[in-house]
C-alpha cells in the first residue's frame, strides 16, 4: 500500500474510526442556547450533579472564566455570573476589527473573539431586541471583514496559531447568527475549517508547524463543529472529509499517532511522550507529551484551559482562554460514543493520582472513563512523505503503549514552520519506556544558535560544519514486516520547495536550495527490530572532493568502558564547534555556503557559541568499534534524585556498534545544555543553567574525512546493565549495495540494502526505488554466503525456520539443521545441504 494510502487507512480504520461520507442534512434553526448546551442538556447536567457524587465533587472545580460563568448561569441559575458575562458581551458592541495587543496597540492576527459568540448564544434570552440587533450588526461587520475571497496560502506560509484565532471567532459568529448562507459562504473560504482539513494538513492530518503549536485553535474548531451539528450542518464540521482524507477527528487524533510508549516515573503517574520537533521543544529529557506526568499530590498534568498572547486576545486586550487536551478528547469521546476509542484511552491516562477512572468536566456530557474498561488502539508504523518524516514501531499491537519495545522517528528534509535544520536526523529513539537519545539539549528560545538549530544538536551527520537545508518532499521507500520495520529516504526532492509563501527562519536562505548539503548525495536507511536499530547513513560528494563528516548522537547518562585507549583532546571543539562570527553573507553566498551566520557584536568576535567539555577520543583507526552509553546518576546522593533511585537502578542504556572505515576517529563529550557565557543567545538559554543535569548527558561523534562513506551503526538498547552480546558484521559492500549480519545468542539476521544511485530526474519520476521500472538485481557475497536482491531484504534465522522479507531473488545462507524457508510469509521450497540453505 502506498504511504499516503496507508496513513489514511490507519487514520480511518484504526485510531479514528472516521464516519462514512454523510448524506447532507437539511439546515434547521435551533432555539437559543444551543452551541454549548441545549436546555435539555442543561437539565441533564443538573440532574447528574444532584444524583452522582462524582459530579457534585467535580462542580467544585468549575473554572473562574467565561466557561465557568456561562455554566453557572445556564446550568445553575447563577444570575450574578450571567450579569458579569452580559456586561462583557455588551462591551463588544461596535468592537474594533482588531483588538488591543499586550502593548496597547492593535493585536492584529492575535485577535480572538470566539467567546463573544458563546456569550451571545447563552445569554440571548436576556438581551433586549436593541442589544441583539447591535450585537448581530457587530458580528456581521466582523464576518464581512473575513468574507472577501481570502488569498490562497500554502501550509509553509501560515502560522495557524496566530493567523486563525480571528477566523475561528467569526466562524462561531456565523453559527450563533444561524445564517445558513453566511455559514456556507465563510466555511468555503481559504483559512476556514474545511480549507484547514483539506488543504493545510499534510498527509491528511499532520499540522504544518512544530506540534507544540497545535493547541491554539483545536477547541474553537470543536465548538464550531458542535454548533454546526445542532443546525443540521455536520457536513461542514465533524462529518466533513477532505479529498486528502482530512477530518477534524483525524487531525486531533494525529497526536496519538505521534506517541511513544508511556514513560514510567517512580512515584508519579506515567507520562505519554510524543515526537517533538522544531523551535518550541524544550531542552529537557522529557519534551512534549500527549499526557504529561502527574505527581502524587496531583500537580502536573494537563490544565483544562490556557491563555497566551500569541494565541489570542479579545477586543479589550484580554488573553482568551482556550480548551486544552482533556476537553478536546472529552468532546470527541462524547461525539463518538463507544466502549473503547483512542480518545477514551487517552482520557483514562489523564486520571488523577490514586484514581482508577478519569472524572471529566461537567461541560460535554461525558461519563467517567474507567481505566479497567478502555482498550488501547493499535499503533502501526507509518511514513508521512508530505510532512516529511517516518515513525517505526517494533510493536504495533495495542500492547505498544505500555511496551518496552523500541520506536524511532526519522526526519526527512521537508520544511515546516518554525523548523530546525534537523534534516535526516533521528527525531527520537525510545526503548524500555524511556528516551534513549535526545535532541536539542540547549533550549534558547526561538531557533538561532549553532546547537539548537543545527544538526550538531541532533542525531545526524554534519558536513563541513554546514547548516543542513530543507529541500521539500524527498524520495522515500518503506516496508513494515512483522520482525522488522524498514524505511529509507534519499536527499532528492521529488516535490521541491519553491521559495514562495514559505515562512523561513531568519538564518535560512530566502531562496530554495536543491541539496541538504552542498554537492552531497545522501540517504539514511533504518531497519528496526525489537532487539536493535540498524542505521545506515550514506554520503557521497558529487565531485569526489574530500569532506569532513561527523556522525552524532546524544544520550542521557555517561559513556562506559573508556579506561584504556581513549585520550583527552580539544580538536573536536576546533573542527566542529568553533563557530566564528562573521558579517551577514550576501544572498547568493548564503545559498552557496548554506551555513549559520550572525553579525558581530560590538566589533568583537567573542567566545565560541558552544563550548564542549570532557572530550575524549579514540583513533584514528580503520576497524569497527563499540561503545556503551549508560543512563547513570550524576548527582551527590542517589536517594534524593529527582527522577527517583528506581530510574537509575534499572541501568538502561544503549550499546552503539559501527563497522570500520579508514581514518575513523571516535569522540565522546558532555552534551552541552547552555550556550557559552558571553556568546550570542547565552542570555536566552532557559531550563538549562547547569552544564549537566542529574541524568547527565553524553554525546558520541564519529568523524571521517573523505569523498564518501557509509556509517553503518547498530543501536542496541538494554536494561539491567546487560547489553546483549550481539555482533555487527559486514558481509559485503559495493558502491551500490551493502549486506550485513547481526548475530548473537538471541538473533541471527541479515540486512540487505541497495542504495539509490539513480539520476535525480529518474528519482523524481519514480521516487520509490523498490518499484522503479527496470531495477536490476544485485548480488553480494562474502563469508560463505550469497544474496541476490533488489531494493532491500531482511533475513531472520531461527532454529527451525528462515524468514525472508523484501525483494530477495536467490540466496545461499549458513544454517544449522534443516529449517523451513518462508518468503514474505509463505513457505517456499529450499535446498539444505552441507550447512547451507539455497533458494
Amino acid at each position: 500500500m502506498a504511504p499516503i494510502q496507508f496513513l489514511h487507512a490507519f487514520c480511518a480504520a484504526v485510531l479514528l474510526a472516521a464516519v462514512a461520507t454523510p448524506t447532507l442534512a437539511a439546515f434547521k434553526k435551533a432555539p437559543h442556547p444551543f452551541i454549548l448546551w441545549t436546555p435539555e442538556e442543561a437539565a441533564g447536567i443538573r440532574k447528574r450533579i444532584e444524583t452522582e457524587p462524582w459530579a457534585k465533587e467535580r462542580l467544585k472545580t468549575l473554572p473562574n472564566n467565561t466557561f465557568g460563568n456561562l455554566f453557572k448561569y445556564q446550568i445553575l441559575g447563577d444570575q450574578k455570573a450571567g450579569d458579569a458575562e452580559r456586561k462583557y458581551l455588551l462591551g463588544f458592541i461596535d468592537a474594533p476589527l482588531d483588538g488591543k495587543g499586550d502593548t496597547g496597540g492593535t493585536a492584529g492576527l492575535h485577535t480572538a473573539n470566539y467567546l463573544a459568540a458563546l456569550r451571545y448564544d447563552v445569554l440571548y434570552d436576556t438581551l433586549t431586541p436593541e442589544q441583539r440587533e447591535q450585537l448581530e450588526a457587530t458580528f456581521r461587520r466582523h464576518v464581512r471583514e473575513e468574507l472577501p475571497a481570502s488569498k490562497p496560502v500554502g501550509r509553509f506560509g501560515i502560522l495557524p496559531n496566530l493567523a486563525l484565532p480571528r477566523r475561528c471567532g467569526v466562524l462561531l459568529m456565523t453559527v450563533a447568527l444561524q445564517d445558513e448562507a453566511l455559514i456556507k459562504q465563510l466555511a468555503d473560504q481559504p483559512r476556514s475549517l474545511k480549507w484547514f482539513l483539506e488543504t493545510y494538513l499534510a498527509d491528511g492530518r499532520f499540522y504544518g508547524e512544530e506540534f507544540g503549536k497545535m493547541t491554539s485553535i483545536i477547541g474553537e474548531f470543536l465548538i464550531y463543529a458542535r454548533g454546526l451539528d445542532r443546525l443540521g450542518m455536520g457536513d461542514y464540521g465533524f462529518d466533513f472529509k477532505g479529498k486528502n482524507g482530512g477530518t477534524l477527528r483525524g487531525y486531533i487524533g494525529s497526536l496519538l499517532e505521534l506517541g511513544y510508549p508511556r514513560t514510567e516515573l517512580p512515584g508519579r503517574l506515567p507520562l505519554h511522550p510524543r515526537i517533538s520537533m522544531g523551535d518550541a521543544r524544550g531542552g529537557s529529557l522529557f519534551q512534549h507529551s500527549n499526557v504529561p506526568e502527574r505527581a502524587a499530590d496531583g500537580s502536573g498534568g494537563w490544565q483544562e484551559f490556557y491563555a497566551a498572547n500569541m494565541n489570542g486576545r479579545d477586543h479589550t486586550g484580554r488573553k482568551i482562554e482556550k480548551l486544552q487536551a482533556p476537553q478536546w478528547f472529552e468532546i470527541l469521546a462524547a461525539r463518538y460514543p463507544g466502549p473503547s476509542s483512542a480518545e477514551r484511552y487517552l482520557l483514562a491516562q489523564m486520571r488523577a493520582p490514586g484514581q482508577d477512572r478519569y472524572l471529566p468536566t461537567l461541560f460535554w456530557g461525558l461519563d467517567p472513563v474507567d481505566l479497567t474498561t478502555v482498550t488501547p488502539p493499535p499503533a502501526p508504523s507509518w511514513v508521512a512523505p508530505e510532512r516529511g518524516f517516518a515513525f517505526l514501531r517494533a510493536e504495533e499491537s495495542p500492547a505498544y503503549w505500555s511496551s518496552p519495545a523500541p520506536a524511532v522517528a526519522l526526519q526527512f528534509a521537508q520544511m515546516y514552520v518554525h523548523n530546525t535544520a534537523d534534516c535526516f536526523s533521528l527525531l527520537g529513539y525510545h526503548a524500555f519506556n524511556r528516551p534513549i537519545y535526545v535532541n536539542r539539549a540547549i533550549s534558547a528560545g526561538y531557533n538561532g544558535g549553532p546547537w539548537d538549530f543545527h544538526v550538531r544538536g541532533h542525531a545526524g551527520v554534519v558536513v563541513d560544519t554546514q547548516q543542513a537545508q530543507v529541500i521539500g518532499t524527498v524520495a522515500s521507500r518503506h516496508a513494515f514486516h512483522p520482525p522488522v520495520k524498514f524505511v529509507s529516504a534519499r536527499g532528492v526532492a521529488v516535490k521541491p520547495l519553491t521559495g514562495r509563501e514559505e515562512a523561513r527562519p531568519t538564518d535560512q536562505p530566502r531562496e530554495p536550495v536543491a541539496e541538504v548539503y552542498s554537492d552531497i548525495d545522501l540517504s539514511r536507511s533504518l531497519f528496526l527490530t525489537r532487539e536493535y536499530l540498524l542505521d545506515l547513513y550514506d554520503l557521497r560528494d558529487k565531485h569526489g572532493t574530500p569532506r569532513d563528516l561527523p556522525w552524532l548522537v546524544h544520550a542521557p547518562g555517561s559513556a562506559t568502558g573508556q579506561e584504556t585507549g581513549w585520550t583527552a583532546t580539544d580538536e573536536l571543539q576546533e573542527k566542529l564547534f568553533r563557530t566564528p562570527w562573521q558579517n551577514p553573507l550576501p544572498p547568493e553566498q548564503r545559498t552557496r555556503e548554506q551555513r549559520l551566520y550572525e553579525s558581530p557584536v560590538s566589533g568583537s568576535e567573542g567566545p565560541d557559541w558552544v563550548t564542549i567539555q570532557n572530550t575524549r577520543k579514540r583513533g584514528p583507526h580503520d576497524g569497527p568499534f563499540a561503545l556503551t552509553l549508560l543512563q547513570d546518576y550524576r548527582g551527590p546522593d542517589l536517594a534524593s534524585a529527582k527522577l527517583g533511585p528506581e530510574w537509575y537502578q534499572r541501568k538502561v542504556g544503549v550499546r552503539v556498534s559501527m563497522l570500520g572505515a579508514p581514518g575513523t576517529t571516535v569522540y565522546t563529550f558532555d552534551t552541552p545544555t547552555a550556550y557559552t557565557a558571553g556568546a550570542p543567545r547565552s542570555s536566552d538559554s532557559k531550563d538549562s543553567r547547569v552544564l549537566q543535569p542529574e541524568h547527565g548527558g553524553v554525546s558520541l561523534a564519529v568523524r571521517r574525512h573523505g569523498p564518501a562513506t557509509t556509517f553503518v551503526a547498530l543501536h542496541e538498547p538494554f536494561e539491567n546493565d546487560r547489553p546483549a552480546p550481539v555482533a555487527l558484521h559486514g558481509i559485503a559492500q559495493t558502491p551500490d549495495a551493502i549486506a550485513v549480519a547481526v548475530t548473537g545468542p538471541a538473533v541471527n539476521d541479515r540486512a540487505l540494502l541497495q542504495f539509490d544511485r539513480r539520476p535525480d530526474d529518474t528519482v523524481r519520476q519514480h521516487p520509490d526505488l523498490e518499484t522503479s521500472p527496470g531495477l536490476a538485481p544485485i548480488t553480494l557475497a562474502g563469508g560463505g554466503e550469497s544474496f541476490t536482491f533488489s531494493g532491500h531484504a531482511f533475513v531472520r534465522v531461527t532454529a527451525d525456520r528462515v524468514e525472508v522479507f523484501g525483494n530477495l531473488k536467490t540466496m545461499t545462507l549458513k544454517v544449522t539443521g534443516s529449517p523451513k524457508l518462508f518468503l514474505n510469509g509463505r513457505q517456499t521450497p529450499a535446498k539444505v545441504a552441507d550447512g547451507l540453505l539455497s533458494l
